[in-house]
């Protein structure tokens, strides 16, 4: 009898541990040995499963980005035909939209580090590009006699905005600093032609 393929369910187990370590521990305290301790396994699995350390990185890299388009798409597939930028401001600024606070401290220290992790790095400048584009995209639903150059520019600007947000949630702002973070989106969606 041959022995199931556990790959899925050990690279899972890893990467959910490399993730929680560079949360608890930063990207240079996220060592081999941490990870294999907190995934409950030995570092030699690690490198049997996925490798070395920037091979990790590579793997984490590419499972935050296809959660986070993955998410997207389903909001995205939901959107209602009237209000729709307004749901998907409301969606972006929704504490439903907020990955995991170790899925998103990772992904932080990601995109800080990235330039010592250049596959990382361009990995995460085509997921800002794709996510631009797909919110460039329901705002030109939304706003029909709008250009798309500038549909895309406010997609960006209000991207930013929800990066910046992010980033900022471990410090547990007062619920007025995301309100008026969301009020900012929404005004530069109105400086589109209306719905």
């Amino acid at each position: 009898m041959a022995r199931p393929d556990l790959s899925k369910e050990r690279t899972g187990q890893i990467l959910d541990a490399l993730e929680h370590c560079i949360a608890r521990y930063g990207l240079e305290g996220s060592s081999l040995e941490l990870i294999a301790e907190e995934a409950g396994v030995k570092r030699s699995i690690i490198r049997h499963y996925i490798g070395n350390r920037d091979e990790l990185l590579v793997a984490l890299t590419k499972r935050l980005i296809e959660r986070s388009l993955a998410l997207i798409d389903l909001v995205v597939a939901a959107l209602p035909r009237r209000n729709r930028s307004k749901v998907l401001v409301d969606y972006l600024f929704s504490d439903d939209s907020e990955s995991s606070s170790d899925s998103a401290v990772a992904l932080d220290l990601l995109i800080a580090m990235s330039e010592q992790y250049p596959t990382c790095r361009e990995l995460l400048r085509e997921f800002m590009e794709q996510m631009v584009a797909k919110v460039a995209e329901q705002l030109e639903l939304a706003h029909p006699s709008t250009s798309p150059k500038q549909c895309w520019s406010v997609a960006n600007g209000v991207l930013a905005i929800v990066f910046v947000a992010d980033s900022l949630a471990p410090l547990s702002l007062p619920k007025n600093y995301k309100k008026s973070w969301k009020q900012n989106a929404t005004q530069l969606i109105k400086s589109l032609v209306a719905d």
